[in-house]
C-alpha cells in the first residue's frame, strides 16, 4: 500500500475506539463516528455513485465489494467485538461522508492523448 498516508492505529487508539462497561471495563461497542474519522483522515478516498475508490500504487482503485474498506475498519476494533454489523456500520458512515463525495466529471480531466504513470503524466 505505497504512496498513501493509510497507517494503522495505535493501540491507544484502539481503546479510544471502544465503548467500555463501567464496572467490567470490557469493550461492548464501537464509536462509529471515531473510526470514521480515522479511515478518511490517514486514506484517500473519494466516493462515486456510492463505490469507494482508494488510493494505492499510483491510482485510485475502486473497491466495488468494500472489502478493503471493511478490512481497514476491522483494524480499529478489538478482536473480541468485531461483528459484520459493527464493520457495516462504519462503512455505510464512510461512504455518506459529504466531503468523500465525487462525481463523474470533477475525474479525470486531463486532455485525451496525456498518459498516467506512477511517477507522472506524459
Amino acid at each position: 500500500m505505497n504512496e498513501t498516508n493509510q497507517r494503522l492505529p495505535t493501540s491507544d487508539e484502539i481503546i479510544s475506539f471502544h465503548k467500555y462497561h463501567p464496572r467490567s471495563k470490557e469493550a461492548y461497542d464501537i464509536y462509529d463516528d471515531k473510526i470514521c474519522k480515522f479511515i478518511v483522515e490517514h486514506n484517500e478516498i473519494m466516493v462515486i455513485s456510492g463505490k469507494g475508490y482508494l488510493y494505492r500504487d499510483g491510482y485510485y482503485r475502486m473497491d466495488d465489494s468494500g472489502a478493503l474498506l471493511k478490512h481497514l475498519i476491522k483494524q480499529c476494533m478489538k478482536q473480541e467485538i468485531i461483528t459484520i454489523s459493527r464493520i457495516d456500520r462504519v462503512y455505510k458512515l464512510i461512504l455518506t461522508e459529504y466531503e468523500l463525495q465525487t462525481d463523474y466529471e470533477q475525474v479525470n480531466q486531463y486532455p485525451k492523448h496525456w498518459v498516467n504513470f506512477q511517477n507522472g503524466m506524459v
